[in-house]
């Protein structure tokens, strides 16, 4: 544990984001997914995007799949971090400050890179259509889904802001994503305890979105992993972009899209 901080302090010192803009090209899926936790129903043709805290180790890693057919976006990662999914906190909206947590990033609009500038007061440089969603099971038990909608004009309600000593974020519209399931399992993950998780996300949830062959949208993914009580995190790992220390709830809370990677959205496969 001591090597592992040791390794985060010194990336953080110099915590630029990647310039560098991966494509994960995910597969249309003949059938639906049946989401349990196991894994068992996965393509191979599904390709495996990398996380880790420390490249060099076993633990404190993971490796996700995507895929998508005409009415869901599915994930699900493998994790190797010594323990099973453990979350102690009851909010939602600041799980990832209370545990373990896995994390998909997508943008459906179509602004493109260059244009991304930052919001004024120090906000975060999202854009209307860009989303978070968050996947845990909070209190250890309660399966959660929950979505930040950044800018959403029209938005009904005050904003999601959160703050602390200057770094803050704001969110539009955040809540329980409808229709999105769940399901998170005990494994053994390459020889190393740790925990595999599935989810679906309706596509309708993001602005009735109408995904198409060949579509390219924004995208990250993120393991946040806890400490061994499940009761704060202690190192995020990105798919695109460094990892960091985790000690500003403020900071955790941007989602800084012009620093993903893109979703590449793959046609069906051809009959045989």
């Amino acid at each position: 544990m001591l090597a592992l901080l040791a390794v985060l302090v010194a990336r953080a010192d110099d915590d630029t984001l990647t310039k560098e803009h991966k494509t994960l090209a995910v597969p249309h899926l003949a059938a639906p997914i049946t989401v349990d936790g196991a894994l068992t129903e996965w393509p191979a043709a599904a390709p495996r995007a990398e996380m880790a805290l420390d490249p060099d180790a076993d633990d404190y890693r993971g490796t996700a799949r995507v895929a998508w057919d005409d009415k869901f976006l599915y994930v699900a990662f493998a994790v190797a971090s010594g323990k099973g999914m453990r979350n102690a906190g009851d909010d939602p909206a600041t799980a990832y400050k209370t545990g373990d947590t896995v994390e998909v990033f997508l943008s459906v609009n179509d602004h493109p890179l260059e244009h991304r500038v930052p919001r004024p007061g120090g906000l975060d440089m999202a854009k209307e259509g860009d989303y978070r969603i968050l996947i845990t099971r909070l209190r250890n038990t309660k399966p959660t889904v929950f979505g930040y909608d950044f800018v959403h004009p029209g938005a009904q309600g005050s904003p999601f802001v959160i703050a602390i000593a200057g770094p803050k974020a704001s969110a539009d519209c955040t809540g329980v994503v409808p229709d999105a399931v769940m399901a998170v399992r005990d494994a053994d993950v390459h020889g190393t305890p740790g925990f595999t998780v599935e989810a679906k996300l309706p596509w309708a949830y993001f602005r009735d979105y109408h995904p198409k062959p060949g579509a390219r949208l924004l995208f990250n993914l993120a393991i946040n992993f806890s400490n061994e009580a499940g009761t704060a995190n202690m190192g995020k790992a990105y798919w695109n972009g460094p990892t960091h220390m985790t000690t500003d709830a403020g900071i955790e809370a941007q989602i800084h899209p012009e620093y993903w990677g893109w979703l590449e959205l793959q046609p069906p496969a051809a009959p045989k």
